[in-house]
């Protein structure tokens, strides 16, 4: 895949829906708040959207507001047992009929993130965004001067300061590769 002009993340999904822009269920939400446990009716809120819902044992019924028109989709809900007891629900997704832990709403669906060709945020950060992000998290497990906190390992502080140059280097390489594409498209 090529990078499309000058952009340096070649290859990254960039042109794809994005998970945090779209409504969603999630199935650990809605079992926190007993959503499945037996049949009923009434409001939730999840991901930040209020949904009405009705749930008869093995179908979540669900409305809500997408401007300003009201949806509404049945979806199935599937259980797998637990090792020390008890049952996890599932949502099945209506395209490809998978249990998926979260459905997004996308073409007037719900759909798992593969049905759907949806990406997360991050995964369409070029590689400057992709590196800092990472040295950023190494540098979170530093101390406040880049010091090795008291009971890390000597091995551990090397190779955490090995990850942060790497990050470095690579930043480096990208930075001659857009000058030498710019310099080419001269």
């Amino acid at each position: 895949m090529s990078g499309g002009g000058l952009r340096i993340g070649a290859g990254r999904p960039g042109w794809k829906p994005k998970a945090e822009d779209l409504i969603r269920l999630d199935a650990r939400e809605m079992h926190g708040v007993d959503l499945f446990h037996d049949p009923q009716a009434g409001m939730f809120c999840c991901a930040g959207e209020e949904f009405g819902f009705r749930f008869d044992g093995q179908v979540l019924s669900v409305k809500f507001q997408v401007g300003l028109n009201e949806q509404a989709q049945d979806i199935l809900i599937a259980r797998t047992r637990c090792a020390l007891g008890g049952s996890r629900p599932w949502l099945v997704c209506p395209v490809c009929k998978g249990k998926k832990v979260v459905l997004y709403w996308l073409h007037s669906t719900f759909q798992c993130r593969s049905c759907g060709s949806i990406a997360y945020l991050s995964q369409s950060k070029e590689v400057f965004g992709r590196t800092w992000r990472r040295q950023r998290r190494m540098e979170r497990r530093l101390g406040p001067d880049g010091s090795r906190p008291r009971g890390m390992h000597c091995s551990t502080y090397m190779r955490i300061l090995e990850q942060i140059l790497a990050c470095q280097r690579r930043r480096d390489r990208a930075i001659v590769a857009l000058g030498m594409r710019i310099f080419q498209a001269l």
